[in-house]
């Protein structure tokens, strides 16, 4: 854990095939770290692993890529580009908080939830598109994501926790899935540019 954290001069990073878990802290608060080369072997990226690496413009996570811990990217705010893994389980904890740079995020069917905070403060998200495989937005999820305009909610979610959207102040419409049975307190305060909300027949 926490190997090269802070270097504050490193700018590149290419990890080698075989590795197959980062640990905790491992490259946090890299301030001038670019580019970041992850091998196909790739299981596992621990908690804060590149948080505060405010240089990080674009992340590919490999496909073998299962769980990344709470808070691996948390305020990686030139963080412009996500691409997620095919076989990732879940976004955890304040994984990608205060990722400001980020314009869009696809989240693949594989994921089955979306924690708290996951892309709080995102300030420049305009887009987020939900895979069918998601349950449940936990609390916060997206709340001061407010350039959201364009949300597409899986067919697979039942859940949306307190808060998630709470001041998207762009997001004009909202379309929820059939199998929504549940909508937290306050889910949708504060999103003033709200005209339309689709529920199900």
């Amino acid at each position: 854990s926490a190997a090269f954290r802070k270097c504050s001069t490193l700018k590149k990073l290419v990890i080698g095939s075989g590795v197959k878990k980062l640990g905790n802290q491992t490259f946090a608060m890299c301030q001038q770290l670019t580019t970041v080369q992850l091998p196909e072997s790739l299981t596992e990226i621990g908690a804060n692993c590149f948080s505060e690496c405010k240089a990080l413009t674009e992340i590919v996570l490999p496909d073998q890529v299962k769980q990344i811990g709470s808070e691996s990217f948390f305020s990686c705010s030139s963080l412009k580009t996500i691409q997620l893994s095919a076989n990732l389980e879940k976004i955890p904890f304040s994984a990608f908080s205060g990722c400001s740079a980020l314009e869009s995020i696809e989240i693949p069917d594989c994921v089955n939830s979306i924690d708290t905070y996951a892309f709080y403060n995102c300030a420049g998200l305009r887009s987020a598109k939900i895979g069918n495989g998601v349950k449940q937005i936990c609390d916060s999820a997206f709340q001061k994501c407010n350039s959201l305009r364009t949300l597409s909610l899986g067919s697979g979610l039942m859940k949306i926790g307190p808060h998630v959207f709470r001041e998207c102040t762009e997001l004009e419409s909202v379309s929820l899935p059939d199998g929504v049975t549940e909508i937290g307190d306050n889910a949708f305060t504060g999103c003033t540019s709200l005209k339309d909300i689709m529920f199900s027949q």
